[in-house]
């Protein structure tokens, strides 16, 4: 069962009702996904991130009021954001109460046999073999269920297979990638900036290993903090100053670290790296963000102090779903 903060439940009892009108794109989705579950047992949606794949879901637990619906979800922030939405899109959510909203972490504790559909977002999480017995031991126990699976990254390289037909058996209902979704001016063209430094090669004849190359790596981070701390003072100043207004210097940024070790040589030199910025900065940081309640989000999100920079450090990549306008941008270190 999904627990709430008292923040949270008086946020459903505060809600105020949106109309569920789906974008052009997501209509014919949509219209595509019924007609798919009308033939076949299984469907799935591959849609670039940011195509609103959150709200196929929603219409279609909106249009089967009557079928107890199993919908899993890669973590708990996501996961209670959508429950959110249940009761901001559906008006009668409160009083049919037909879905059952789980993790995959969670999804092998799931008992009963009398759900109807079962609905699977970020489904390439299944490609892990727990989720995947988790999985079928849910489809074994109710026969006649059928799936509905969204992502964008079908494709996993470890283990290297396409869930959409390992699990889905190929049936696609729709799919639009972000090169489409850019030409067809769904999405806007997004603004890259990169950083990176080389791994010098003693023998031009000789190409490192992966292990090799992230020893090295460990190693410049050791032996040249100054280098890369000079580097990244730079990008932030070109994000933050110099975009036009489009980026906010007292807004609320997430920073992804690829590892501890990293995270460590930010939260050590964010005076430095931010001295272009005349204004205080509140740092909040937490090891992942993808498991538990007890993080530093909620702090990060809801802190309402004036002319401050926030800046949130994680190292777990939180890279799914979740949608917060107080978010002014992220950047992966």
């Amino acid at each position: 069962m999904l627990h709430l903060s008292k923040a949270e439940q008086q946020q459903i009892a505060s809600a105020e009702l949106k109309p569920l009108d789906l974008h052009p794109h997501n209509a014919r989705a949509y219209a595509s996904i019924i007609e798919h579950l009308d033939h076949n047992d299984r469907t799935c949606v591959l849609h670039a991130t940011g195509l609103g794949k959150s709200f196929l879901a929603l219409r279609f637990i909106k249009d089967h009021p009557d079928d107890s619906i199993l919908f899993v979800s890669s973590h708990v922030l996501t996961l209670i954001q959508f429950f959110l939405n249940l009761h901001v899109f559906i008006p009668d959510y409160h009083q049919r109460q037909n879905v059952n909203p789980v993790t995959y972490d969670s999804l092998s504790t799931v008992t009963g046999e009398s759900y109807q559909y079962l609905i699977l977002d970020e489904f390439h999480h299944v490609a892990l073999n727990t989720y995947e017995a988790a999985v079928q031991a849910i489809i074994a126990r109710n026969p006649g269920i059928k799936l509905l699976g969204f992502t964008a990254t079908a494709i996993r390289t470890t283990p290297r297979m396409d869930v959409s037909i390992s699990l889905f058996g190929g049936d696609i209902a729709s799919e639009i990638t972000l090169y489409d979704a850019i030409r067809e001016k769904i999405v806007p063209c997004p603004h890259y900036y990169r950083i990176s430094w080389d791994i010098a090669v003693s023998d031009p004849t000789s190409i490192p290993t992966p292990s090799e190359c992230e020893r090295r790596k460990r190693q410049y981070l050791c032996e040249f903090p100054e280098m890369l701390i000079s580097s990244l003072h730079d990008l932030f100043k070109t994000i933050l100053t110099e975009t036009n207004g489009i980026h906010d210097p007292h807004g609320r940024y997430i920073i992804f670290c690829s590892s501890i070790q990293r995270l460590e040589i930010i939260e050590k030199a964010c005076t430095a790296l931010f001295a272009f910025i005349d204004t205080r900065i509140i740092l909040f940081k937490d090891r992942s963000l993808l498991s538990s309640r007890q993080n530093g989000y909620d702090s990060f999100i809801n802190n309402e102090e004036n002319d401050c920079l926030r800046l949130l450090l994680v190292v777990d990549r939180l890279n799914e779903g979740l949608h917060n306008k107080r978010i002014s941008g992220i950047f992966m270190f």
